[in-house]
């Protein structure tokens, strides 16, 4: 398996432009604050404390998370992973700390329980369980029997983890620990609005981050630049989502019923699509839409609205 396929190589991989501007002494903070290099995930690969190991671990021996996850486990991405890894194996491995608590490959974890689940697991129960939204009698005779002993198979030995060592980070272990999982997320998948609360609360926990009015200290970085640059959105777009996921989502401004039913009559006498769209207090706005330069004519000309030089 090619090196750019595992979490643990693009992690440790060096980065020549965030080694060439690090500093003796440099915290993780203060070189992300420099914005030198490629931000916090350039920082971390050229920071000479990453440690990691590859080790097979009994499963049993595996912790889960000690925060809360990002990203809720989804069945149906569980499901499609455990038949991937009794086809193919554990194409890419979880990364655990060296306690053995999960950092990153929840659902992979989640799969190859339900892998070790399915050799003792009721016919009916697993049939229902792989069926994904068809018959469970559909459900191959030849995937029942790969999924009955891909956990003797292929966790003989041990579960394949990547074993990385937070201990020699001391107060950032917690950013560490926070980035890893939002790198192998957004790897996989898009967040959701509920993830992007979690991990801004998760920035809030390290309390390495500071919030408030002013410009931040040398070497200081704003909750909102910890955001931006995991994240990868711009500085407005951060301090929005730190202000929804305080404050919750700003409702939406709501159109009255009567202006609803006055655009439906107004669009029926103009032949045309024609809507109100409500504002801040009392304030909204007019939109007619119109296919062509012509209509658009017509409909000024109708409306009392045609300009002299048209």
């Amino acid at each position: 398996m090619s090196k750019k396929n595992h979490l643990a190589a693009r992690l440790t991989q060096s980065v020549a432009a965030a080694a060439s501007t690090a500093k003796a002494g440099e915290t993780l903070q203060e070189r992300l604050s420099t914005g030198e290099g490629q931000g916090l995930r350039a920082a971390m690969n050229a920071d000479d404390r990453v440690s990691m190991s590859r080790r097979e671990i009994p499963f049993e021996e595996l912790q889960g998370r000690k925060e809360q996850d990002i990203r809720d486990v989804l069945e149906e991405e569980v499901v499609s992973l455990a038949i991937s890894i009794a086809n193919l194996g554990l194409l890419q491995f979880p990364v655990v700390d060296q306690d053995l608590s999960l950092l990153a490959g929840a659902h992979r974890m989640a799969a190859i329980a339900l892998l070790r689940d399915a050799e003792t697991m009721p016919e009916d129960e697993l049939r229902a369980r792989f069926a994904r939204g068809g018959e469970p009698s559909a459900v191959p005779e030849s995937l029942i029997e790969k999924l009955r002993s891909a956990f003797r198979v292929r966790f003989a030995g041990g579960v394949p983890v990547n074993v990385f060592d937070t201990a020699p980070f001391g107060d950032e272990a917690q950013t560490v620990r926070l980035m890893i999982e939002v790198v192998e997320n957004e790897f996989r998948k898009n967040f959701r609005p509920k993830d992007v609360g979690v991990v801004i609360e998760r920035f809030r926990a390290t309390g390495l981050y500071r919030e408030g009015p002013g410009r931040p200290k040398p070497g200081e970085v704003t909750l909102a630049q910890a955001v931006g640059q995991l994240m990868k959105v711009s500085r407005t777009v951060a301090f929005k989502l730190i202000d929804e996921a305080t404050n919750g989502p700003k409702e939406k401004p709501k159109l009255n019923p009567s202006l609803k039913q006055l655009a439906e009559e107004l669009s029926e006498r103009f032949s045309t699509k024609i809507v109100f769209v409500a504002g801040p207090g009392q304030s909204g706005k007019l939109v007619v839409h119109y296919g062509s330069h012509k209509q658009r004519i017509d409909l000024l000309d109708v409306m009392k609205l045609k300009k002299k030089d048209e």
